[in-house]
């Protein structure tokens, strides 16, 4: 990210990740005065037709499905748009936790943290489905 100030309101502060097709940062919203998490289409996916196939198919799907999404256990949507080069990106809730990943990397599970994480789990998925 050269520019740290995207769409002259978000200031972002540093990555928090990166996937197949975009990367997340966390940011500074300075209009809200609140922290916020921003996913933008990875920068070495900007040809044309690659940048095409994911806007329409993977970004705007994503941006959809958030948009309409209203449940406790799912981030919230706050804003998109497309930076000056035309990249992507979308701006959602941040929130502070560990990722699913992080947990199942501290080794087996017991069968009462499974549910726990199931009855957190099942209720959002079923809302997305």
């Amino acid at each position: 990210m050269s520019d740290n100030l995207i769409d002259g309101r978000y200031l972002v502060t540093e990555i928090l990740g990166e996937g197949g097709v975009g990367v997340v940062y966390k940011a500074q919203d300075t209009k809200e005065n609140r922290e916020v998490a921003i996913k933008f289409m990875l920068e070495e996916a900007t040809s044309e037709v690659r940048r095409r196939r994911i806007r329409q198919k993977y970004f705007a799907r994503e941006i959809a499905i958030l948009s309409k999404i209203r449940h406790p256990g799912i981030i919230s949507l706050y804003d998109s748009g497309f930076t000056e080069i035309g990249l992507p990106y979308f701006v959602m809730e941040y929130v502070v936790g560990q990722t699913l990943l992080d947990i199942l990397k501290d080794g087996h599970l017991l069968l009462g943290r499974v549910f726990s994480l199931l009855e957190q789990i099942a209720p959002a998925l079923n809302c997305i489905h």
